[in-house]
């Protein structure tokens, strides 16, 4: 089996015509699982179109990859539409508890920068 897939709607199907697949992939609708951004963090996950498994098991056709000013924080592959979606949420949830710890700890800085202010 080859390396190409496109989606039939949200299932991936193997795809042998180069020029469809290169045709399917040329559109990014559809291809977008989500995009999400969570303060200076930005999370999208997407339909590669290409296996990009090297050895035994299922193809790994979809990614979520989180950014922080174009550089790549995390990336996670997948088999299926439905396990993009899940990981994308975990990501984004991951995302949410990054934003708030770093909330904290600049809140607790000046606060410490205020009391010792103060004294």
């Amino acid at each position: 089996m080859g390396r190409h897939y496109i989606l039939d709607g949200h299932r991936p199907v193997p795809c042998d015509d180069f020029m469809a697949w290169g045709t399917f992939m040329d559109k990014v609708d559809g291809r977008r699982v989500g995009e999400t951004s969570v303060g200076d963090i930005w999370v999208s996950t997407v339909f590669l179109g290409l296996d990009h498994r090297y050895g035994n098991g299922p193809p790994m056709l979809f990614e979520t990859m989180a950014f922080i000013d174009d550089e790549s924080l995390s990336c996670d592959r997948y088999s299926t539409w439905e396990q993009a979606e899940t990981g994308h949420a975990l990501v984004v949830q991951a995302a949410h508890q990054q934003m708030t710890l770093v909330s904290l700890a600049a809140t607790l800085m000046i606060e410490t920068i205020a009391s010792r202010s103060a004294t």
